[in-house]
């Protein structure tokens, strides 16, 4: 999201084109910059570098980055997370508009405003910003928890429950804007990666401008919604009942 409230499809604060690494960051929720690495920002093995061989070919999460500790022992010593506030907030939020088919003003600003509130981002969530703009409130919820939960190992639960796993999954995973003079690493070894002028890659659409890194292609993700929304029975459990359990569809050989 933008500053704004509104998604990359829709707000005019988005920066087209971009030609900087950086770009991606201005005027942004502020939650990106508090997740991902900019050019420069001291990361794991150094300054941030985009491109580089310490840094990979996307962007890196800084998402529960300690420097500090970094620095002295080469890890992170805080207990593991189990649950937090931000996530009984919004699962909330999202089991309000499931249940109820709608969510009051009242009932944003207590989970969702709550959430941004605490980033500091000033945009709201309410019925008629999302009237107004021709949003819809279920995907805006699930949107703020795709991005207050990010890194934390929601994302494949959320999009099997929400059964859209067939549509986000096989497609092309973009990555950062290459620029030349913000990296070491050579365009020749990417080149193969990198969209063209007309933002295709392999003779197919995959984003709307050029040099954008496709970290996984989509002819190498596969989701078949007949079997991989259920996982198989090992065949063990399946022997130890006697053929009262049978396998999984899809999954029979």
């Amino acid at each position: 999201m933008y500053e704004d409230g509104l998604p990359r499809e829709k707000s005019p604060l988005r920066i087209v084109t971009e030609t900087s690494f950086d770009d991606v960051f201005v005027k942004r929720d502020p939650r990106l910059s508090m997740t991902a690495f900019k050019i420069g920002e001291k990361a794991y093995k150094g300054n941030y570098v985009p491109f580089d061989n310490q840094h990979g070919n996307g962007y890196s999460l800084k998402k529960g980055f300690m420097l500090e500790e970094w620095s002295t022992t080469s890890r992170e010593s805080v207990d593991k997370m189990l649950i937090r506030y931000g996530e009984v907030l919004i699962t909330y939020a999202e089991a309000l508009y499931e249940y109820n088919g709608s969510i009051t003003d009242s009932q944003l600003n207590l989970t969702v405003n709550a959430l941004r509130d605490r980033a500091g981002f000033d945009a709201k969530l309410t019925n008629e910003f999302v009237t107004k703009n021709a949003l819809d409130m279920l995907e805006e919820i699930r949107r703020e928890r795709t991005v207050e939960l990010l890194d934390e190992g929601f994302r494949y639960d959320d999009i099997i429950r929400w059964k859209i796993a067939e549509k986000v999954l096989p497609t092309n995973i973009i990555g950062a804007r290459f620029v030349d003079d913000e990296t070491s690493k050579e365009r020749k070894n990417l080149e193969n990666r990198l969209t063209d002028e007309n933002g295709m890659l392999n003779g197919k659409k995959v984003y709307d401008q050029k040099d954008m890194y496709v970290i996984e292609l989509e002819d190498s993700r596969k989701f078949n919604p007949e079997r991989d929304y259920l996982y198989p029975i090992p065949t063990k459990e399946i022997a130890l009942t006697n053929g009262a359990i049978t396998q999984n569809p899809g999954w029979e050989n």
